[in-house]
């Protein structure tokens, strides 16, 4: 219906079009609709002008539903390159005892003990990510009010089809994290210290 009346007021439209093909299948269409007024000002027809692109839509739906799939399993936040909150799921929010209006906007920092955020092994952390570098292991966090929680995560920088992490999608990054049990922890003092303070 918004459509129709975009068209209406001489406006063009373009959107993503589902069709069904003739053997059933499902066709998609990227579509540019224009409309074209007559002499007495009323729309006398409409031109539509179409790519096919199924092929990439198809991939896409699927991806969209993977993610939507570890959205509703596990626990996730998105960063910018800098370390600014994002986005987080309600999983997380949960975990940590947080609002979204609560985190959105703030650092990572919010998360971590004041005395390792200050440490350059930290500064080292985000920029090791910001060059497109993957981590993963178990970290302690803090969640409001001093809550202690341990985790299982992977950060993974989001690339852009080139491979780079320096466009649009720099500006994301993603953790999957499940809690771990709080006992017992791991009986190496100095692999679990090194991988407690990212």
């Amino acid at each position: 219906m918004q459509t129709w009346c975009s068209l209406q007021d001489g406006k063009s439209v373009t959107r993503d079009l589902r069709r069904k093909g003739a053997a059933g299948n499902e066709v998609w269409f990227s579509a540019t609709l224009s409309p074209f007024r007559g002499l007495d000002g009323e729309i006398a027809k409409v031109t539509m002008i179409a790519q096919d692109v199924t092929e990439n839509m198809l991939l896409r739906l699927d991806a969209d539903g993977k993610l939507r799939a570890i959205d509703r399993a596990q626990a996730v936040i998105e960063f910018d390159m800098s370390g600014k909150v994002l986005a987080a799921n309600s999983n997380f929010l949960k975990l940590m005892n947080y609002q979204l209006d609560e985190v959105k906007g703030h650092h990572h920092r919010l998360f971590v003990e004041p005395e390792h955020a200050a440490t350059s092994d930290y500064t080292a952390f985000w920029e090791r990510l910001a060059r497109g570098e993957y981590d993963a292991g178990e970290y302690k966090r803090i969640g409001k009010g001093g809550k202690e929680v341990w985790i299982q995560a992977t950060y993974n920088p989001i690339f852009d089809a080139r491979g780079s992490s320096r466009n649009y999608f720099r500006f994301r990054i993603r953790f999957v994290v499940n809690r771990l049990p709080t006992s017992p922890r791991p009986s190496s003092p100095s692999r679990t210290a090194s991988r407690r303070r990212r």
